[in-house]
């Protein structure tokens, strides 16, 4: 499932496609974010705080024109004090409340300061096996892969990480990088490596969602649940407070995508393997540390699956049942921060019977409409794709 290779290719070239037009078949606004933006309050503000490497007219106050380069502009808005060892470390730190504002709005779509925001990001594997760092680092800089998903219009990292190393936080593996290459990260612990990365796409104006995609470095698929014999829920959810508090300081830290793929997960049927259930336990906890975070909530599998969803023959991918929320939805503290995630692939991954279909591919928006995307419209509850798409080689 995931595309293998060094450098660039060590990015999966999956995308985050947020509230695809497909959903509602309505025009995307003309509004959407290129860049996401904590808008500043002043020009002199704005001047303060507009990136090196990004246009200025991105940002949301009309004063500010012109590049940072050409202003000379600073890297990040005021550092926020902290006596942590990785605060001292990395200046990547800044008020949260600057942060953009993401919620989902009233007419179902993921929104920005009020915006209507589309996310187009990638998945960068690596950090969440025993490498504990992200892939390609031994053929390119961090900075090298972080400007090519810049330069090529994406807006968003998804980061994929597991439960174990988060609470442990043992130094990171030095044979997964180059050090020459990548001397920032030598002898660093698990957290300051997350920080790191988040940092330095804050430099280029990236946002950075996290996904727990495993219970330890070495249990993929494992248990396809949100626990196993590893790591309890509890630690998982112990987990998730470390992260939620360690990233709430960054502005472009936006979204906890809370487990990958609970495939053997159930949803509304009132077993303690509701994924429903728990997705509302771990969410509430994430919103507990940080509040500002978006709650990503990926679907089930066919089977056990949730009632009346056709069970495994209906061709789910990991991850795209969602047919549950519309009976069953997950119910959050905050329930602007929800967001559905699933996942769904095309035949190079996985032939499932509807590719077979001579109606292929237009039939494929009524499948979509059938596994995940009526749950848009139904619940009010925005959708992030977050895997999508076929293998690097095909």
């Amino acid at each position: 499932r995931a595309a293998g290779g060094d450098g660039l290719r060590a990015m999966r070239a999956v995308a985050l496609a947020a509230v695809l037009g497909l959903l509602h078949r309505e025009a995307v606004a003309d509004n959407v974010y290129l860049r996401a933006q904590a808008p500043p309050p002043s020009p002199s503000v704005c001047e303060a705080w507009c990136p090196r490497k990004t246009c200025c007219s991105f940002c949301d106050d009309p004063a500010c024109k012109g590049c940072g380069a050409v202003k000379q502009c600073g890297m990040q808005a005021p550092a926020a004090t902290s006596s942590t060892t990785t605060a001292t470390k990395f200046s990547g730190r800044s008020d949260p409340a600057v942060a953009p504002g993401f919620q989902s709005g009233p007419d179902g779509f993921l929104h920005a300061n009020g915006k209507r925001f589309h996310v187009k990001g990638i998945n960068w594997w690596g950090s969440e096996t025993a490498n504990a760092v992200p892939g390609g680092l031994t053929h390119r800089t961090m900075d090298e892969l972080l400007d090519f998903v810049s330069e090529q219009g994406f807006n968003a990292v998804r980061l994929l990480l597991n439960h174990h190393s988060v609470l442990v936080n043992g130094k990171i593996n030095q044979g997964a990088f180059d050090e020459g290459m990548n001397p920032e990260l030598v002898d660093l612990r698990y957290r300051d490596m997350l920080e790191l990365v988040v940092n330095k796409a804050a430099e280029r104006r990236l946002l950075v969602m996290v996904n727990v995609h495993q219970t330890t470095s070495t249990t993929w698929p494992g248990d396809l649940m949100w626990y196993d014999s590893r790591v309890s829920e509890a630690e998982a959810i112990r987990s998730w407070g470390i992260l939620a508090t360690l990233l709430c300081p960054h502005w472009n830290a936006f979204a906890a995508d809370l487990v990958n793929e609970p495939v053997k997960a159930s949803w509304g049927r009132g077993r303690p393997t509701d994924w429903n259930k728990a997705a509302e336990r771990f969410g509430d906890a994430v919103l507990a540390a940080c509040p500002r975070l978006l709650v990503m909530v990926q679907g089930v599998g066919g089977e056990p699956g949730a009632p009346n969803d056709g069970g495994i023959g209906e061709g789910y991918f990991w991850g795209e049942n969602l047919v549950g929320a519309a009976t069953s939805p997950v119910k959050l503290v905050d329930m602007t921060k929800l967001v559905y995630s699933p996942h769904v692939y095309g035949p190079s991954v996985y032939m499932q019977k509807y590719f077979l279909e001579r109606s292929f591919p237009a039939n494929m928006p009524g499948v979509w409409q059938q596994h995940f995307a009526f749950a848009q419209r139904e619940t009010g509850v925005p959708i992030v794709i977050g895997e999508i798409g076929g293998r690097y080689t095909d």
